[in-house]
């Protein structure tokens, strides 16, 4: 699957995503947090961030978690940055491959 492709998916399915897949982020992004051990003192780099999910959930604890994100869908990076709009050490980043 080409990465213009991929890219459109995840524009298109952007405002829902978070409710349609509420249940699994919830879960999967908890556990990854309590697994990956980390620290207020972190730097963490959240890569296919989407949303900001697991941004959100990290600065729930850490309000000066400094987190650098990025995702190939600039819909899915909007809302991400609507989310942490209020965190000036939150970084997010659209990823555009170019060969």
């Amino acid at each position: 699957m080409s990465e213009t492709i991929v890219r459109n998916q995840y524009d298109q399915l952007a405002s829902v995503y978070d409710l349609r897949w509420k249940s699994y982020i919830t879960n999967t992004l908890s556990f990854l947090k309590a697994w990956a051990e980390i620290s207020q003192t972190d730097t963490i780099l959240d890569v296919a961030c989407g949303t900001g999910e697991f941004e959100r959930l990290l600065l729930a604890e850490y309000l000066s978690q400094r987190i650098v994100g990025v995702d190939i869908s600039e819909k899915m990076l909007a809302i991400a940055k609507q989310k942490c709009s209020a965190y000036p050490q939150v970084s997010l980043c659209i990823y555009l491959e170019k060969f």
